[in-house]
């Protein structure tokens, strides 16, 4: 449903992501009750090859059936809002070899490949484009191009508005493990997660991973490597004994873990300057209260004083709610998620 006056869904509200099997939808929703402000579906399955208005430089290509998927869907808003498209990676068959490749989706189902065409021929080894990487900031798209079955490939970046592809850097072992900094130049290589925030105050960002004894890397996101930079284990040890990947940074720095509990994990000027910490010498408090709830998604709100979050009972029931970041009052209930939004995540609060 959208409303009278057609928001669209760049307008401030909490942004969802349905990311089902063979559709993706986007749903705004008000911030001060849930109302459905605007929705997009997009169907990947029933796509067609076709011509971008909005990149010319983009081409037609035949996917095949069920391989076109919204990119980091469910961790990241794929939305190009400015556009109303979706980015999408796919796989395609040439010459009898399947590849892969990224592109756009419009709503009305018409697929732009973006990723570079390829020669085809009899001794053509074939490239393939992955890990494609939606760089906001800089209007580009950073992907990693591989040809045959070696593990090295070379990283590109894509100009969203020439089109022009541009190689920035080499990876080896780690190909797939490349992640991009916001703010950085160049991608990370080796890190085992998918996600990496930055703390606007210090500059500094941090990349979590390990899913028994989590830790953090910071680190300089302008760096090639977290080499030389202090890892804190904030998973072990009491008080703070945290799980959970860390969702947001915040200037202090303070990293905000998504667990049942939104865990906030908090460094002193001495913890950056050490070789490390463990659990029990960082200091942490929680935002929400221990409960039977299982809590997810979290997002801070635009000024950053809030954080919306979706939280299910054990019967599968499940609301929006809201805290603010300094823990002074407890969760408050924004709505109950609808039976047509159960299985969403929040991908932003803008």
């Amino acid at each position: 449903m959208v409303d009278e006056e057609g928001t669209d869904l760049t307008a401030p509200g909490i942004l969802t992501a349905a990311c089902g099997s063979g559709e993706v939808t986007l749903t705004l929703l008000s911030d001060e009750d849930g109302t459905e402000l605007s929705a997009r579906t997009f169907d990947t399955d029933s796509v067609t090859g076709g011509e971008s208005e909005h990149f010319p430089f983009g081409h037609a290509v035949l996917p095949q059936e069920g391989s076109v998927r919204g990119v980091d869907c469910e961790n990241a808003d794929p939305f190009l809002n400015d556009r109303e498209l979706l980015f999408v990676s796919f796989v395609e068959e040439l010459d009898g070899t399947e590849v892969n490749g990224f592109g756009v989706v419009d709503e009305a189902g018409t697929l732009t490949a973006l990723s570079p065409p390829r020669d085809t021929g009899d001794f053509t080894v074939l490239s393939d484009y992955t890990r494609p990487h939606l760089d906001r900031e800089r209007n580009r798209i950073v992907f990693v191009e591989q040809e045959g079955d070696e593990g090295d490939g070379t990283v590109h970046a894509l100009d969203l508005g020439s089109g022009e592809t541009t190689p920035i850097g080499e990876c080896e072992t780690h190909c797939h493990t490349i992640t991009l900094p916001p703010g950085a130049e160049s991608p990370l290589f080796g890190l085992a997660t998918h996600r990496i925030v930055v703390d606007p105050g210090s500059g500094l960002a941090a990349a979590s991973h390990g899913a028994y004894e989590p830790s953090v890397f910071l680190f300089d996101p302008g760096s090639e490597s977290t080499d030389g930079f202090p890892e804190f284990s904030y998973g072990t040890g009491e008080p703070t004994n945290v799980m959970g990947e860390v969702a947001h940074m915040f200037e202090g720095p303070s990293l905000l873990v998504e667990n049942d509990e939104l865990t906030v994990v908090e460094f002193t000027a001495e913890d950056l300057t050490a070789d490390g910490a463990v659990g029990d010498d960082l200091g942490s408090r929680t935002l929400v209260p221990p409960s039977e709830r299982t809590n997810t998604s979290p997002q801070p709100s635009p000024d950053g004083t809030e954080i919306v979050f979706l939280s299910e009972t054990e019967s599968g029931e499940a609301s929006w709610y809201r805290v603010p970041f300094d823990g002074s009052t407890e969760p408050e209930r924004i709505s109950d998620v609808p039976a047509e939004h159960l299985g969403s995540t929040i991908v932003a609060w803008q």
